[in-house]
């Protein structure tokens, strides 16, 4: 009897101790390595921007570049981490910069082949995203 308490409370307290990391990640993070040339995408409500953009990734810094008036991407440095990779630009923008469109913060990643995806979503409930697709060439 005293046996399967035993193995009942080593059952129950491995199961609490799995599933209270619901977002561990057994992959290591990802280092990024190369060029890149894309587009990047901006939904607002009914409107869209668009842009092309360079990225250039070695060990955990980026810098980048972008037509546009506003400098999207500039440089800074990146940390991947299982499906997600966070930027930190260290570039200075104008206080009345829209930074919506800024390559900053935390990103869905997905990678297939040589591409990558980043994508964000500002909520659920706001219609708002961005959308980085890119090619290493």
């Amino acid at each position: 009897m005293k046996h399967k308490k035993k193995i009942a409370g080593l059952v129950l307290a491995l199961t609490v101790l799995f599933n209270s990391c619901k977002k561990c990640s057994t992959t290591p993070p990802v280092a990024l390595t190369g060029s890149y040339k894309g587009i990047f995408q901006r939904t607002m409500e009914v409107a869209f921007i668009g842009d092309t953009v360079q990225i250039q990734f070695s060990g955990n810094t980026y810098t980048g570049s972008n037509p546009g008036t506003v400098e999207l991407i500039c440089h800074g440095t990146y940390q991947v981490t299982g499906d997600s990779i966070n930027f930190h630009n260290d570039c200075v923008y104008p206080a009345n910069t829209d930074m919506g469109g800024i390559l900053t913060g935390k990103y869905l990643l997905i990678q297939h082949g040589d591409s990558l995806q980043f994508r964000r979503w500002i909520s659920n409930f706001n219609p708002f995203s961005t959308f980085y697709y890119l090619i290493r060439h």
